[in-house]
């Protein structure tokens, strides 16, 4: 009689411990698909920064007539709606775009955006590889007023690399229109890193 209390109290004990393993072992098994799923997310990341493709630019004092042979694309943005063409004011820049990351840049577009206003522009640059350059000779109008008159317009380059990942980089332009001036000038300009989309 002892000895069948003494194994039914064995077996619950049995029973007991084998939940207490189990319940460890599936959180063990949670934490373990946890810690799979981070590692995922690191390779991708690594994978993408290896082929980031990251643009720099460098904004000529004029248009671009000719540099190194390079296809020149023209690009015309309006700083704000030009009501009298009395009025008209203007500043021409060559853009030159150089891409300086690990990866190519390819379905290459702009955006421009004053004022809340967003203008997309394709690019007839079809890919753009590590340390190529190509120019942009810009165009930006607007009407002059009757006082000094400053505005913060970005130019964004938007472009996805070979796993197909799009990024975006901004150009963030601070323009002046001095009166009775038909000529703006660009007063700072700064380049931004390139912004990961998805």
């Amino acid at each position: 009689m002892i000895t069948d209390w003494l194994m039914v109290l064995i077996t619950l004990a049995y029973v007991v411990t084998t939940l207490f393993i189990l319940r460890a072992n599936q959180k063990s098994a949670r934490i373990t698909e946890k810690q799979l799923e981070e590692s995922k997310l690191q390779f991708m990341e690594t994978q993408r920064l290896s082929v980031l493709p990251y643009l720099s630019v460098e904004i000529g004092d004029t248009l671009f007539q000719e540099v190194d042979d390079l296809p020149i694309f023209d690009l015309d943005l309006l700083l704000c709606p030009i009501d009298n063409s009395e009025k008209h004011a203007w500043i021409n820049r060559g853009i030159i775009v150089t891409n300086i990351g690990a990866g190519l840049a390819s379905k290459l577009a702009v955006k421009w955006i004053v004022d809340g206003n967003t203008i997309e522009y394709p690019l007839p640059i079809t890919v753009l590889c590590c340390n190529d350059k190509k120019v942009i000779n810009t165009s930006i109008s607007g009407e002059n007023q009757d006082t000094l008159f400053s505005k913060k317009a970005e130019l964004i380059f938007c472009f996805s690399d070979v796993l197909g990942n799009r990024y975006e980089q901004t150009l963030e332009l601070n323009l002046s229109l001095r009166p009775f001036d038909q000529r703006m000038t660009l007063d700072t300009s700064k380049m931004q890193e390139p912004i990961f989309l998805h």
